[in-house]
């Protein structure tokens, strides 16, 4: 997933970056596209809705879903076949690992699934479908050993994610981290001092590029959206900040349960992950939220190293405007589409 994915390629982070110039970094100030529905919007199996023909669109919007797909990207995204459903006496073939081993192999990846995104407020609001498709490409993966004074020896793996927009994209960069025997130790470890297993999945950067210009978001510490320790039950709390922009991330988040999910016809067991999020900044006034009655949820093949699916329901202030995403997203395969081309 992911986001991206998210994934994954994080949708409100994806946002926070062209809303927080200012500060100590160069000014920015947010842009706008007039776009007109039937072309930028347009889906055939989802009706337009009944507003003017042409909306203002504040530029964060358009980095909102995964792989934002309009006329201009459309000969990114490939013919695919239909989207199959699992038998209901399926199973999957192997069983989630409770630590990500392996970053997910480079590619292009499609994705479906369907939400709305609501911009404004009354009376000058408008609600869109969002994409019934999105596209994503893994990037420039790495994996290093190293000794860590606490953790011990450490397996890190680094890969970054692709989402194109309209006029640039969104790059966000990923570490996984993967310690055999931790010297602190966690909750799964004994009395007698038994070192246990830990790792976890952080942001380390995102980088937005638009008509508008390029913006970095460097949270220091990274910012932790997966903690990888006992499965089931692990919480976790983690929170960067980036100096340059002012802007800040918290994330509160746990491992639910384990659920199966059905990828076009194909049963994989992942790990469900419960996201409470919350972006700042205080110099701009932005700020993005989780709903909190309905956290964000992402489904994570642990074995593969994907975000498979993602539920994001946000609510977002970028200046004036007022943005909410209420959308699932699914990937159509768990390999790249060069891998899956015979």
């Amino acid at each position: 997933m992911r986001r991206r994915s998210l994934g994954v390629v994080l949708i409100a982070l994806s946002l926070v970056a062209t809303a927080c110039g200012g500060g100590h970094g160069p000014d920015f100030t947010i842009g706008f596209k007039r776009l007109a529905l039937d072309l930028s919007y347009k889906d055939e199996t989802i009706p337009l809705p009944t507003t003017p023909s042409q909306f203002v669109v504040p530029n964060e919007a358009l980095f909102l879903a995964p792989g934002f797909v309009a006329p201009k990207l459309a000969p990114t995204l490939p013919k695919l076949p239909g989207c199959p459903v699992a038998a209901p006496d399926d199973t999957p073939e192997q069983p989630a690992t409770v630590f990500i081993r392996h970053a997910p192999p480079a590619g292009t990846y499609t994705t479906h699934g369907k939400g709305q995104i609501t911009i404004g407020t009354p009376p000058t609001q408008a609600t869109l479908p969002m994409p019934a498709h999105g596209l994503l490409q893994i990037q420039n993966l790495a994996h290093t050993t190293t000794d860590d004074p606490v953790n011990g020896l450490t397996e890190v793996d680094t890969y970054d994610i692709f989402v194109p927009s309209l006029d640039g994209g969104t790059t966000t960069s990923y570490k996984v981290t993967y310690s055999p025997a931790t010297t602190v130790g966690t909750v799964t470890q004994t009395a007698t001092g038994n070192r246990a297993p830990e790792g976890e999945v952080d942001i380390t950067h995102l980088v937005i590029k638009s008509a508008s210009g390029t913006l970095d978001f460097t949270p220091d510490p990274p910012v932790t959206i997966m903690a990888l320790r006992q499965g089931e039950g692990t919480t976790w709390n983690s929170a960067g900040t980036d100096e340059k922009t002012g802007t800040s991330m918290v994330v509160s988040g746990s491992v639910n349960r384990r659920v199966n999910v059905d990828v076009c016809g194909t049963l994989y067991d992942t790990y469900e992950v419960i996201s409470n999020e919350h972006i700042v900044n205080l110099q701009t006034g932005f700020r993005s939220d989780t709903d909190a009655q309905d956290p964000n949820v992402y489904r994570v093949d642990t074995l593969h190293g994907l975000f498979l699916q993602q539920h994001i329901h946000t609510s977002t202030m970028a200046g004036t405007t007022a943005i909410v995403l209420n959308y699932d997203s699914t990937y159509d395969s768990i390999k790249p589409l060069e891998a899956a081309t015979p």
